[in-house]
């Protein structure tokens, strides 16, 4: 009987998994009775897999169920074939590749197996700080680069573009808003649409009774996520609130959605065609901001530097260490009974959901520079950076501009003002 264990490993052992026919052949149904290559053999329903010049039967019924080979959800067990997991772990095919694809052969022991779903973001904070802290080289990102791309490619085989229930109205939405809707007049009154705050708790109603709906679905978080939420919710729910031309101009609310066809009185038929042009106004006029914006910061900053140096202040602030903020404050430094350290990740971990001093350039003592100490250990040898970060606000500014069509669903948001300025 084949071990689909190490059977895997083996393919990872001879890079398997960095040639796509491998792929296709493991997880695609071939529709041909007789099929060979250097990785399988089909012989009408029996299915072989090539070890070693040997033919392993994996399957007598090849197909059956409209189901391929492996899975990427099939669990296997592991061991330290590959150099950054140490013991034996139980975990999936698709895991287990992804590992070995984009860090494995990249970075080898450098980052640790990750038994967990990929988060981009994390990954990538990670690369980009082990990159600054020289860990990692410029061959080693431009492999896991090269690797990158070829993942795309797995796509082709595992790419969810639609699905029922991304396609369809939910079920009960009208009902559900139509009761969301009476009870807020009920109780506020039929001015309740003129204020802000009580619209986007309608919405935030709506949008979580869409969401509780689509949540378990395959699709969400890869065709449905970003702006395609804030459009399905426009499109099946209710069209929301439109824009603003003026700020402080009353709320101008639609409950209808597009699905149910475009609200035909002449109040309602303005808020679509004036949120048309403001759209349009935004990405052709506005954007001129983003590139406005990074010129006044350049010329306002070009001249304040990063020094190498410890500016000596004992001003700090507050600061609790959690997983959510480490991307943030990694590499940041603290003062712990009177001596500064740098937050390195081992560090961190030390502290983590503890309360700590942290060093800001808010406290620098340096006249109009910064000293390395109040900022970050990885801007060491960056001392002209200042002029950089500042001016990716006019990034920030432009991404707004252009995206002003794609989700104008409005929410609120709590925030502690001491976060933008630590």
């Amino acid at each position: 009987m084949l071990d689909i264990s190490e059977y895997i490993m083996y393919c990872i052992n001879n890079e398997y998994p960095l040639d796509m026919l491998w792929v296709y052949d493991m997880f695609t149904i071939i529709n041909e009775k007789e099929y060979e290559d250097n990785y399988i053999k089909i012989e009408d329903k029996y299915c072989y897999l090539k070890q070693d010049d040997e033919l392993l039967l994996i399957t007598k019924t090849y197909g059956k169920d409209n189901k391929p080979i492996i899975m990427p959800t099939d669990k296997i067990t592991i061991n330290s074939f590959i150099n950054n997991l140490v013991d034996k772990l139980e975990t999936t095919i698709g895991t287990a590749l992804m590992n070995y694809i984009l860090l494995y052969t990249a970075f080898k022991d450098k980052i640790p197996y990750i038994n967990d779903k990929f988060k981009s973001k994390e990954i990538l904070n990670t690369i980009t700080n082990m990159m600054l802290s020289k860990d990692i080289l410029v061959e080693e990102y431009l492999t896991f680069v090269d690797n990158l791309t070829l993942l795309k490619n797995y796509t082709e085989v595992y790419n969810i573009s639609a699905t029922e229930k991304s396609i369809i109205k939910t079920p009960g939405i009208d009902e559900y808003k139509d009761k969301i809707i009476k009870e807020y007049i009920d109780k506020y009154g039929e001015n309740v649409f003129k204020d802000k705050n009580k619209i986007i708790e309608i919405e935030s109603l709506i949008e979580k009774y869409e969401y509780n709906f689509i949540k378990d679905d395959p699709s969400y978080g890869k065709l449905v996520t970003g702006k395609v939420v804030g459009a399905r919710k426009k499109m099946f729910a209710s069209y929301g609130i439109g824009m603003e031309f003026n700020v402080g101009d009353d709320p101008k609310y639609i409950p209808k959605s597009l699905y149910d066809g475009y609200d035909m009185s002449s109040d309602k038929l303005a808020i679509y065609f004036n949120d048309a042009r403001l759209g349009s106004y935004s990405r052709g006029v506005e954007t001129q901001k983003g590139g406005v914006i990074p010129k006044i910061s350049l010329r306002a900053t070009n001249d304040i530097l990063i020094l190498d140096k410890d500016c000596g202040t004992k001003l700090t602030e507050k600061l609790l260490l959690t997983k959510e903020n480490k991307s943030i404050y990694l590499n940041r430094y603290i003062i712990v009974d009177g001596k500064t350290i740098n937050l390195t990740e081992e560090v961190f971990n030390k502290y983590l959901n503890k309360e700590v001093n942290l060093r800001t350039p808010r406290y620098c003592k340096e006249d109009r520079n910064y000293c390395l100490r109040c900022t970050s250990s990885i801007l060491k040898d960056r001392e002209n950076i200042i002029s950089l970060l500042v001016s990716e606000v006019g990034g920030t500014v432009l991404n707004d501009s252009m995206s002003k069509l794609h989700n104008t669903s409005v929410k609120v948001t709590q925030i502690d003002i001491k976060d933008f300025f630590t």
